[in-house]
């Protein structure tokens, strides 16, 4: 027969038998999650999100098998979540490019002010931001990837992903729609 997984938070070793499944279960999940995402900090977070699911529902579960299933499929459909997600945003984004006028680089004076007022203004709003938020966002404008950010300033992934997820949030709460597109449009 096989193993019983079920964990029940009341009995004295419950955490002590989570922490085990996560132990068997974590590295074969954040890959698969990766197959899906394609970007490894996306993946921890859904394989985390699941586990932290699980604990939280209390999920009874009383197989091997029936845990397999259940951590698979919970990170398949989080993926899938994650991506749909993905795609509403980048076509919100483009909806909303294609109500900006474009701005030709050779176009009149005016034009040039009205563009270089609206990158001062994003730039002013930079300087705002708390220090390791802007520094996380002038390495984005960089051009610098995820894991270089995570290197560079010796933060851990998920504490990048807050600075970046805060940043972001204060900047679109500071900046107008145009400004706010221009700057995705432009530095990100």
């Amino acid at each position: 027969m096989e193993t019983q997984m079920m964990i029940d938070k009341r009995a004295e070793n419950a955490h002590l038998e989570f922490k085990k499944l996560y132990g068997k279960y974590y590295k074969a999940l954040v890959i698969r999650a990766f197959q899906f995402v394609s970007d490894r900090a996306v993946a921890e977070d859904i394989v985390q999100e699941v586990f932290a699911s699980m604990w939280e529902r209390d999920v009874d579960i009383k197989s091997a098998s029936a845990t397999h299933i259940y951590l698979y499929n919970g990170v398949r459909n989080r993926s899938f979540n994650y991506l749909e997600h993905q795609q509403v945003e980048r076509s919100y984004i483009q909806k909303k490019m294609l109500e900006i006028p474009e701005y030709d680089i050779n176009g009149s004076d005016e034009e040039l002010r009205i563009t270089e007022a609206i990158f001062d203004r994003i730039f002013t709003y930079i300087d705002q931001l708390p220090e390791k938020q802007r520094q996380v966002i002038r390495l984005m404008l960089e051009g610098k990837k995820f894991g270089e950010i995570v290197q560079e300033l010796q933060l851990s992934a998920s504490t990048v992903k807050t600075h970046r997820k805060r940043a972001m949030t204060f900047l679109k709460s500071k900046m107008t729609a145009k400004e706010y597109l221009l700057f995705l449009q432009f530095f990100l």
